[in-house]
């Protein structure tokens, strides 16, 4: 039997239509399949509270108690002290390793206040000859600039809610600080050296600031899709400060701060 050229030429136009028509349907089927999307990056911001851990009685380079007198008239230590209303803010990226595991990195500026106040009561003559008690109380208000790296892993417990352990390494780029003596009590008093009730201020630069701090960090978020690919994610972390705000105190002493922040962040997912 012969095929003639009309007939194969036929028949090969029909494959091809065939194999075309295969062809649109595979591409068709993998449309439909929605790819995962593991990247996602954003922005975000929180406020918040530092803790502060302290028992130094002074900053070794800027003296507040001076003249020292010691026994009785000795200031107690400074301690801790919480500040409400700081804040930081920055960007997110995140990556799913698998549908519970994922990796982050965060950065972010941020600033920590910290505020310390102690008294000291002592006894004080006055111009007639007669004895007065007296209270002084010492302050140093010093606040951190950083920039802040958090690297960390997160675990999603339940849809949406994850768990996050990572760190947070701030890199110190500012700071200041001020301090002072002020005469609280008798009324009508003031210091002999300066003749007002306020000796031993000082302001500028904290002293020996530490260029740079690390606090391990742990946190919570609840993810909220907006859109497939948009997500908006409250969340809440803590930072436990383990290296000192300043590189000079004496032996035995501390002064770390931790921080508590709420805040929300907005990732697209690519």
């Amino acid at each position: 039997m012969k095929l003639s050229l009309k007939s194969l030429f036929s028949a090969t136009a029909l494959a091809a239509m065939l194999l075309t028509g295969i062809g649109i349907g595979v591409e068709t089927a993998e449309a439909q399949i929605q790819r995962p999307r593991k990247f996602s990056l954003g922005v975000y911001g929180g406020f918040g509270a530092d803790l502060g851990t302290a028992n130094f009685l002074e900053l070794p380079t800027a003296p507040i108690f001076t003249p020292r007198t010691g026994g009785s008239n000795e200031p107690a230590a400074y301690a801790g002290a919480t500040n409400i209303g700081t804040w930081s803010a920055g960007i997110v990226m995140e990556y799913l390793i698998t549908e519970q595991l994922s990796v982050g990195l965060r950065g972010a500026y941020s600033v920590q206040n910290s505020n310390l106040l102690t008294r000291s009561n002592y006894r004080v003559g006055r111009s007639d000859g007669s004895f007065d008690n007296a209270t002084s109380e010492f302050t140093l208000d010093a606040n951190v600039q950083s920039v802040a790296i958090e690297p960390m892993v997160g675990y999603n417990i339940v849809a949406g809610l994850n768990v996050h352990l990572g760190a947070r390494v701030n890199i110190t780029v500012g700071s200041a600080y001020t301090q002072k003596e002020t005469l609280t009590a008798p009324a009508d008093g003031g210091f002999f050296t300066t003749g007002g009730r306020i000796r031993n201020e000082r302001t500028g630069a904290l002293p020996n600031v530490s260029s740079l701090t690390v606090a391990p960090m742990a946190g919570l978020s609840y993810n909220i899709n907006l859109t497939d690919r948009l997500i908006l994610t409250p969340e809440a972390f803590f930072a436990y400060g383990i290296m000192p705000l300043v590189s000079d105190l004496p032996q035995n002493t501390v002064w770390t701060a931790s921080s508590a922040r709420v805040g929300v962040s907005v990732k697209y997912k690519f």
